[in-house]
């Protein structure tokens, strides 16, 4: 889908705009009977007549009319710009640097790249490497590459709780699964953007939701909303009176629930909650009630 819309137009204003023309590394097989992949190439630089139609199931018809011009100057594709890395899309690619190694399977790219990177030094206390500008957010990947950073000093009792995080345009920060190799922290990802290093320590929060504490519960259903402040919740696990107990989560809201079973005996009750993220911090949560 990346290579059939305008991939920057969609990142940049939300508006879907369905390309014309097949990318060199657009390789869907939706495509038939294509004529040098939808360019089209004109020898002279007189005005043509453009009639694109579209046509739905039912055979309705519209039809879309502008006319082109081919501009007297000759504007090559594909042309590689001085100092700066060029990717052919069709072939492995890599990119070091100090504390940054960068690796491109072949056909990750739709098209040749002039691929940009630069570096700012970060001295906040959340972060523990520079701040990594990988091109840029508006260029699509059509899959995973591997990312290793080299992280500032890092405590070793929290090395474990490190983990590469992508900040996309609007701030957020998204916690990428990560593990350490001998000295460099390691990830894939499937976008451009800015990445670096940070640690999480904080364990999971789990909110009882319209239940309450030591209180008699008149309904069947107990729901509980969590949520971790970085890495993501991975498992979690009941266990009612002892005895494991079936939850589902749903990553949507992040919402824990689990359904009474029927023949629950009057009297007192205690469910605990297990909930871990991606970094192995765990949060035990016990709730206490009465049928």
């Amino acid at each position: 889908v990346n290579a059939f819309i305008d991939y920057t137009e969609k990142k940049k204003s939300g508006t879907v705009i369905q390309r014309l023309f097949r990318m060199p590394g657009d390789h869907n097989t939706i495509y038939h009977n294509l004529v040098n992949n939808g360019i089209l190439q004109f020898s002279d630089t007189e005005y043509h007549k453009i009639d694109v139609a579209a046509k739905d199931v039912y055979g309705n018809v519209s039809h879309l009319i502008f006319y082109l011009k081919q501009r007297k100057i000759d504007l090559q594709n594909d042309v590689e710009v001085e100092n700066t890395p060029f990717f052919h899309y069709d072939q492995q690619n890599t990119f070091n640097e100090d504390s940054i190694q960068i690796s491109f399977p072949a056909n990750v790219f739709y098209e040749n790249l002039n691929f940009q990177y630069s570096m700012e030094s970060t001295y906040s206390n959340s972060q523990y490497s520079a701040l990594h500008h990988i091109h840029n957010r508006f260029t699509p990947v059509h899959s995973y590459y591997t990312i290793r950073l080299l992280p500032r000093y890092i405590p070793a009792s929290i090395k474990s709780k490190a983990l590469i995080v992508y900040e996309d345009g609007n701030g957020e920060q998204i916690a990428k699964t990560t593990t350490w190799e001998n000295e460099w922290l390691v990830t894939s990802a499937r976008e451009f953007g800015d990445f670096y290093v940070m640690v999480d320590t904080s364990p999971p929060k789990i909110v009882p939701l319209r239940i309450v504490q030591n209180k008699l519960l008149t309904g069947n259903m107990l729901r509980f909303s969590t949520s971790d402040n970085l890495s993501g919740i991975v498992n979690y696990s009941g266990y009612l009176d002892s005895k494991w107990f079936l939850m589902e989560y749903d990553s949507r809201n992040g919402q824990l629930s689990g359904m009474l079973p029927p023949d629950l005996p009057a009297g007192e009750h205690s469910l605990i909650l297990i909930v871990n993220d991606d970094v192995k911090n765990g949060r035990t949560y016990t709730f206490n009630f009465k049928k």
